[in-house]
């Protein structure tokens, strides 16, 4: 299995709305995760691999209004089959980007309202 050295996380856009619940952060509903996956071309000259993670949660209309995109870098350690490389980012690279997720999410909603919103993200696709 090939192997990943995590690097870092960086929120490309966030954007949320809780000013009309009044009832503090709760919510009953649906949250949308989505992940893209970019792989070099040629694994063995250029070791970056990139974890989009795309979460959504409510709508613009609704009590409680989140939307935030993050963007993992991981760098490949040990390439041992190019072949399975997508396979292995999605078991061992999707499970530190959700976290790390969910805890930039934690952070954001925490400095904004006062209050960390805690979204667990599934470690698996």
């Amino acid at each position: 299995m090939n192997s990943f050295t995590y690097k870092d996380t960086a929120i490309i856009e966030s954007e949320f709305d809780f000013s009309r619940s009044d009832k503090g952060l709760k919510f009953s509903g649906e949250v949308f995760l989505s992940t893209t996956i970019s792989i070099p071309k040629d694994p063995e000259n250029n070791r970056t691999v990139i974890l989009t993670l795309d979460l959504s949660m409510g709508s613009k209309e609704s009590t409680l209004y989140l939307h935030v995109i993050s963007r993992s870098f991981f760098e490949i350690e040990g390439l041992v089959n190019s072949e399975t490389l997508h396979d292995d980012v999605q078991a061992e690279c999707y499970p530190k980007a959700g976290e790390v997720l969910s805890e930039k999410i934690a952070e954001l909603t925490r400095l904004h309202i006062g209050k960390p919103l805690n979204i667990p993200i599934p470690n698996k696709f």
